[in-house]
């Protein structure tokens, strides 16, 4: 007979494989009602579930073994920040295990609840979380760091980015350039992402700042459109400039990020235009492709690889019980001037 596993135990009870663990953890930190755990407990005592070795031991017991949990792998910036995390680890001991969840809630539900089966020492989070409550539940159980927009309301460390300044930084620049009328292309604009809005939000303000709000043209997708083949981003950029040139004039455009800038790049050279004597594009995230193309983009760096250590840094700290300490630190962004950007027309 097959032995049966948490799932099993959380699909009996109608509950979650995390509330399964918490149960069985016996963890008083976490808030479950007495009905919830009498189902959990009866459901295991009718499939002889017996929890995992590393589970039961993860007080004295180390995996060596972390979660990352990033939002696609068709944008360079995330296997950047993948590859310093994982370099990084291999050189303090740990594995990572690598969770995808193309900015499906489901999917990132499903691999938290995967982690805790894996009995992982702790997760990394490559983006904001869209569970705050449920993985503000698992950080009682085991360390949590956030690679992302920092928020006051969540008790897990983050490692952020000044993402309102980055869009500051950005738009100062083209208007300084003498751009008046300016675009910002984006994907979707949702709570799913809020370095996105608070991007825009730092262009809006600077753009008010300057008396020039009325000149600023948002167009933005209305879903997400992720999946495993796809240029996404690029398409977006692509897409929504060339509607964007169809319907206006302006003297720049934007990009949420870097790769949705290459798209917008890519629309106005195939509408017979050149970067940046008649256009000049910005983006964000500064990944390496940003400096390989022709022109190359101006953009704004994160500071992935220094954020990265420090996000893995925390976390080891929080396994080894070196410190129970809650920080949230805010790096500030820096604008990198490329071939992209010239004066206004």
């Amino acid at each position: 007979m097959k032995k049966a596993t948490s799932v099993d135990v959380a699909k009996m009870a109608g509950v979650s494989q995390s509330t399964v663990s918490f149960v069985l953890n016996n963890k008083a930190d976490v808030t479950i009602s007495e009905a919830t755990k009498t189902k959990v407990l009866e459901a295991a005592k009718k499939l002889n579930y017996v929890p995992n070795s590393f589970a039961k031991g993860l007080k004295t017991n180390q995996s060596k073994l972390i979660g990352l949990m990033i939002p696609t792998v068709t944008n360079p910036f995330y296997p950047m920040l993948t590859q310093s995390i994982e370099e990084y680890a291999a050189s303090k001991g740990y594995n990572v295990l690598l969770c995808n969840t193309y900015r499906r809630i489901d999917k990132e539900k499903f691999y938290l609840d995967l982690l805790l089966e894996k009995a992982v020492d702790g997760i990394i989070y490559g983006f904001t979380p869209n569970f705050n409550e449920h993985v503000s539940n698992i950080a009682r159980q085991l360390p949590v760091v956030i690679v992302g927009e920092k928020d006051e309301n969540v008790k897990i460390n983050t490692i952020g980015l000044n993402s309102f300044n980055a869009g500051e930084l950005v738009s100062q620049h083209l208007i300084d350039l003498g751009h008046k009328k300016i675009a910002f292309i984006s994907t979707p604009l949702t709570k799913t992402s809020l370095s996105r809005q608070k991007r825009l939000n730092g262009v809006i303000y600077t753009m008010k700042k300057n008396n020039l709000e009325n000149n600023l043209i948002i167009k933005a997708q209305t879903e997400e459109r992720e999946t495993y083949d796809s240029t996404y981003e690029i398409e977006t950029g692509y897409d929504l400039t060339s509607s964007l040139l169809a319907e206006t004039e302006v003297t720049a455009v934007i990009g949420v990020n870097d790769m949705v800038a290459f798209g917008a790049l890519n629309a106005i050279i195939q509408k017979g235009r050149k970067v940046p004597q008649d256009m000049s594009v910005c983006g964000f995230d500064n990944i390496y492709l940003s400096k390989m193309i022709k022109p190359g983009i101006t953009t704004v760096d994160h500071f992935t690889s220094h954020r990265s250590k420090l996000a893995l840094d925390l976390l080891i700290d929080r396994i080894s019980g070196r410190t129970d300490n809650i920080y949230r630190i805010e790096y500030e962004p820096l604008l990198v001037i490329r071939e992209s950007t010239a004066k206004a027309k």
